[in-house]
């Protein structure tokens, strides 16, 4: 990497991309890898099954109430 000083601007060559590359990608690498390592994962799982059972027992108290309404409506 070398700054031209006729058009003012920093040059950077193939082996400066290279490094960057190599940087950005180790990077990734070990963000990636938190997000997808097996103890993490396992929380994701269980924290979704845990919103989902709470959203089913919702639903469920809701039909439950509606089913009581309309039977007391009829008798």
């Amino acid at each position: 990497m070398y700054y031209n000083r006729i058009l003012r601007i920093w040059k950077l060559d193939q082996l400066d991309y290279f490094l960057l590359g190599a940087i950005v990608g180790s990077l990734l690498a070990s963000r990636t890898k938190k997000y997808l390592s097996e103890k993490k994962a396992m929380e994701r799982l269980k924290s979704s099954i845990i919103k989902k059972s709470k959203l089913l027992i919702k639903t469920k108290t809701t039909i439950l109430n509606s089913k009581k309404t309309r039977i007391t409506r009829n008798s």
